[in-house]
Formats: C-alpha cells, sequence, structure tokens
C-alpha cells in the first residue's frame, strides 16, 4: 500500500487524478455502496403502492419519453409537452 506521505508528495494534477480514478473505480462496481435505509423504505412503499394497484404505473418507454420531455422541453412531441405543462392559472 502506498504511504500518506507519498501521496501528499504528489504533485495537485496526480493526486486529483488519483482520485477520480479512485471515485470511478467506486462508482463503476454497483454493489460497493449499500443504499441507504431511507431508498430502502421508499423503494417498498413504491412497490406496496404498485402491487395495491397494478395499473397505476405506466410503461417504461412512456416514463422515458416524459423525463425526456422534462429536460429537452424543445424536442417534446407537442401532444406529450401539453399534458406535461401546468394548467393556466386563473387570473391575479
Amino acid at each position: 500500500m502506498i504511504a500518506l506521505e507519498e501521496l501528499r508528495s504528489l504533485p495537485v494534477a496526480d493526486r486529483l487524478r488519483l482520485i477520480e480514478d479512485l471515485w470511478n473505480s467506486i462508482a463503476d462496481d454497483p454493489n460497493s455502496m449499500p443504499d441507504s435505509p431511507e431508498v430502502i423504505a421508499e423503494l417498498r412503499s413504491r412497490k406496496t403502492r404498485f402491487l395495491q394497484q397494478p395499473n397505476s404505473g405506466i410503461p417504461w418507454q412512456q416514463a422515458k419519453e416524459r423525463i425526456h420531455c422534462v429536460f429537452h422541453p424543445a424536442q417534446a412531441p407537442d401532444k406529450l409537452s401539453r399534458r406535461l405543462k401546468p394548467p393556466p392559472s386563473s387570473g391575479s
């Protein structure tokens, strides 16, 4: 293993590159970080709601289209973009 003093003696650019490489090695392994209790609770809650009302979901392709429209509204098909826009406010 590399000694901390040896790492500190590296130029900043090399240390940053090392940090990036280490971070990428963690991010590349989906099992490296366990889900938090909050994430697990949310997933269980969503599964329960879905099992109670299986028709409440939408197909994955439709979900991807909606997400795409949120981030790229100029490219949204007119029909879908109208559904995603909030209704006009009733005068002030």
